[in-house]
């Protein structure tokens, strides 16, 4: 029998001889740790550090989700100083990216963070000198786009309040006439004819442009009639804000909460999107709305004043209210 069937036999045999239910079992027991009481603990954490610190370490990291870490760091975060708030908003526009935006980004980018109220605006605006490459662009596109973060808490109040009021004064700074200074580096022809054409390095004064009413689709105005806050309401169109921007949705939300004279108000508003140009059968979308939501007085007015004309759907809906 040649070598190798010898050791298949032998092993074979060896583990027939211990069958498994006999078979030495191998324990492994594991230490048992004890885990160590904060308490007790040496160990310093980030929240042992002075406020001072933790500023430090927030304007280097220019992360805004330090304060998400816990509630310790929110709230110490959340009570900075204005000249604080300044700072880390000057050291995240200069870390946009490395061709310099235009003011419109700039300023885009400093409301989409929530501590830049109306007093840390302000500040900004005094400290904060624009590099531009190219002055026509800044110019010739004279709106920025509203961010939704100072509209999406606008919700109804139980106590009959205005949430708009919130908004407001943010809203009329924003729409004021003011200007910046910039550093003009690079003119083009025209405007080198027109303006001059001054050296790299020199500061200019540019107007700050203006917000635009219909920003993201209509959304103030639509997050405005949502929350029945009818003085944002009036002051956006005050503005030209357009209620058929977003598909109308301004429009349908007033219906839905049954309001009349709002949508009376919308429907008489000189628009630039007539429903013909949003696409055939657009009215009968709010029609179709304002049957749906049981509103009567708006189903009249809609059917008798404007002569939106009811489909069969719409018909059928009519006759089973």
């Amino acid at each position: 029998m040649p070598k190798a069937e010898r050791l298949t036999s032998s092993s074979t045999k060896r583990i027939k001889r211990y069958p498994k239910s006999n078979a030495p079992k191998l324990v492994h027991k594991c230490p048992t740790v004890t885990p160590a009481s904060p308490a007790n603990s040496n160990h310093a954490t980030i929240h042992d550090l002075p406020v001072e610190l933790l500023y430090e370490i927030m304007l280097f990291s220019k992360s805004p989700s330090l304060p998400l870490v816990s509630r310790h760091l929110h709230q110490v975060f959340s009570s900075t100083p204005t000249s604080y708030k300044v700072e880390y908003l000057l050291e995240v526009t200069n870390s946009i990216s490395p061709e310099r935006p235009s003011f419109r980004k700039v300023i885009e980018k400093w409301l989409s963070h929530p501590i830049c109220d109306l007093s840390v605006l302000q500040a900004l605006e005094k400290r904060y000198v624009h590099p531009v490459h190219n002055l026509t662009e800044e110019l010739i596109k004279p709106h920025f786009r509203l961010p939704k973060l100072l509209f999406k808490n606008l919700k109804p109040s139980s106590g009959g309040s205005d949430p708009g009021t919130q908004v407001l004064p943010l809203l009329e700074y924003l729409y004021r006439k003011r200007s910046i200074q910039v550093t003009s580096i690079h003119l083009s022809p025209i405007m080198a004819l027109l303006r001059g054409s001054p050296q790299a390095g020199e500061y200019e004064i540019i107007p700050i442009p203006l917000p635009d009413p219909d920003s993201r689709r209509g959304y103030p105005l639509i997050r405005a009639v949502y929350g029945r806050s009818s003085s944002l309401v009036q002051f956006l169109l005050d503005k030209h804000a357009d209620p058929w921007a977003g598909g109308a949705m301004a429009i349908k939300v007033a219906v839905s909460q049954k309001n009349l004279q709002l949508v009376k108000q919308f429907l008489s508003c000189t628009s630039i999107r007539s429903p013909l140009s949003l696409g055939v059968g657009f009215e009968q979308e709010i029609l179709d709305t304002a049957v749906r939501y049981n509103a009567r007085e708006i189903v009249e007015y809609l059917m008798n004043e404007k002569n939106y004309v009811p489909d069969m759907k719409t018909v059928q809906l009519l006759m089973r209210s």
